[in-house]
């Protein structure tokens, strides 16, 4: 077998094709070779891997089998360490609750919460006692929050995704998994209705007997080329880091966990909570004495990015008014000067119609399987069972509703 000839070759060196690597050299008592190559630098490849916040959250609401991938990304992110730190950080999460109609659902999940072995800590919080664990929060402004501490064995938390990757591909190569970054995978190598490998903009030729596609943002477009359809959309969803606030400003010891780069922004990330709106459609991670916001409150911004570009755009400020106005009442001290932040971006995520994955083989293509549309949360959990799949043939019953082709005769 020659050097460019491997088992499986995987499309994406982002969270899921990182991932996927690792559990694959777990799901199978054969080594097998496996090649990982991504069109950007490792592991800071431009996908939405490199822009994400990592916020890593679970919910007894959600899909059964989504519930489970996010407990087991958990255990598996809890496990990884780097030479600097761990990259797991297990601040628990607050979300707040505005209508009774949330807290209604906040009390049903808690039930099912209970019901399902989980821990005893989450409950829900008056706005007085949310304000002793977030002193920036304006009690006057909401009804109650849902709160999960950061304890038990699979707590809600933030993931370093660069500290993960490298964790991820340590282990994986000291198993014979080989990374080539700035290779960019331009075909898929096909004989009759059998993959045989990928081409690549260099024209280099990479045989493979399984390939798996874990493109991200680039998936349906290198699907494209040999004529299937992933309905996907690239969405884009802001960005930005607020000036320092206040209340933030005196940290003691256990609140300060480790140091990271957002940008040219150099910041502490803490051990606040991770905080989410969902009726305002935002989320807050706390780097320092900063804010950092997610927002999805604004129309709906659908773009795909160039072959050779990356998965970010630049901030569209008007799109941030209404957001900004309701963070401010929620936190008076909230100021976001958008000429002087050191971070703003518009960043793509990859949504299916349903909101659930691709995962599996494609249909009349032997050997070719995809892994899209996977976030970051359930991407460790996602891909230990597509890799049980993979390298065992064991198929879990509820992989059938990952399947590619779930929308056939949907018009």
């Amino acid at each position: 077998m020659s050097n460019d000839s491997w088992d499986i070759i995987i499309v994406g060196a982002g969270i899921v094709g990182v991932s996927l690597a690792y559990n694959l050299t777990n799901s199978s008592s054969k080594q097998q070779r496996i090649l990982v190559l991504d069109k950007g630098p490792l592991f800071s490849t431009g996908g939405s891997s490199s822009h994400a916040p990592g916020g890593v959250i679970h919910s007894p609401l959600a899909v059964q089998p989504m519930y489970q991938f996010v407990r087991d990304s958990i255990e598996i992110y809890q496990s990884l360490s780097t030479h600097e730190s761990k990259p797991f950080n297990a601040v628990g999460s607050i979300s707040i609750g505005h209508t009774p109609d949330r807290e209604a659902q906040f009390k049903l999940e808690l039930k099912l919460h209970h019901e399902n072995g989980g821990e005893s800590g989450p409950r829900i919080l008056e706005p007085s006692e949310a304000k002793k664990l977030l002193p920036y929060l304006d009690p006057s402004t909401y009804r109650c929050a849902l709160y999960y501490p950061n304890n038990g064995p699979h707590p809600h938390g933030r993931l370093s995704i660069a500290k993960a990757l490298d964790a991820l591909a340590e282990k994986s190569r000291a198993k014979g998994v080989q990374f080539k970054g700035n290779v960019r995978v331009t075909k898929f190598e096909l004989d009759g209705h059998t993959i045989t490998g990928v081409k690549t903009s260099t024209g280099q030729t990479f045989s493979g007997k399984k390939v798996v596609l874990c493109a991200g943002a680039w998936g349906h477009q290198l699907l494209a080329t040999i004529g299937l359809r992933l309905p996907v959309a690239n969405v884009e969803h802001q960005w930005l880091l607020s000036e320092p606030l206040p209340e933030l400003t005196k940290w003691t010891p256990s609140q300060i966990s480790t140091l990271e780069q957002h940008g040219t922004c150099q910041a502490r990330v803490t051990e606040f909570p991770v905080v989410f709106d969902f009726d305002k459609s935002y989320y807050i991670h706390h780097f320092g004495d900063r804010l950092g916001i997610g927002s999805y409150d604004h129309k709906a911004l659908i773009t795909d990015p160039h072959p050779e570009g990356n998965a970010h755009f630049p901030f569209t400020d008007s799109d941030f008014a209404t957001p900004y106005e309701n963070l401010k009442k929620l936190i008076p001290s909230l100021k976001v000067d958008l000429k002087k932040t050191p971070v703003k971006f518009n960043g793509l995520m990859t949504y299916s119609p349903d909101g659930l994955p691709y995962m599996g083989p494609i249909k009349n293509i032997e050997g070719l399987w995809v892994a899209e549309a996977i976030w970051v949360m359930y991407a460790a959990g996602a891909t230990k069972a597509l890799a049980k799949w993979i390298g065992q043939g064991h198929k879990e019953p509820f992989m059938d509703a990952f399947s590619i082709d779930r929308f056939e005769g949907m018009s």
